[in-house]
């Protein structure tokens, strides 16, 4: 599936598909560093780096499956093959943390 996955969107087959016009990156969570290991080494060596697919890990989501207690980490640590790492939306967890600072758990009279 990697390989298909990164044609379809490295070539950009899915604005013709879809009618999008804008770049796209497929996010994928895996449940195991091997897996996204084995991901990123099909993609450098057959697919020549390919930057248009993502992938974090996350073991919180194996078996049995359970909703991970904090989905923040998400937002950061995202790899690609051929390229830095990247995060979703930059500075997230001080963003969360500093609304969450402001509100008050107290019942309101």
């Amino acid at each position: 599936m990697i390989k298909q996955y990164g044609r379809f969107i490295g070539r950009e087959l899915y604005k013709q598909a879809y009618g999008l016009n804008c770049p796209l990156v497929l996010l994928t969570v895996s449940t195991s560093n091997w897996y996204v290991n084995q991901a990123l080494k099909i993609l450098d060596e057959e697919l020549r780096a390919n930057r248009s697919l993502a992938f974090a890990t996350a073991p919180d989501f194996a078996t049995p499956f359970q909703v991970p207690t904090q989905i923040l980490p998400l937002a950061n640590g995202w790899v690609r093959s051929g390229s830095t790492d990247f995060t979703l939306i930059p500075d997230l967890a001080q963003k969360v943390q500093a609304q969450a600072s402001n509100v008050s758990l107290k019942p309101q009279k």
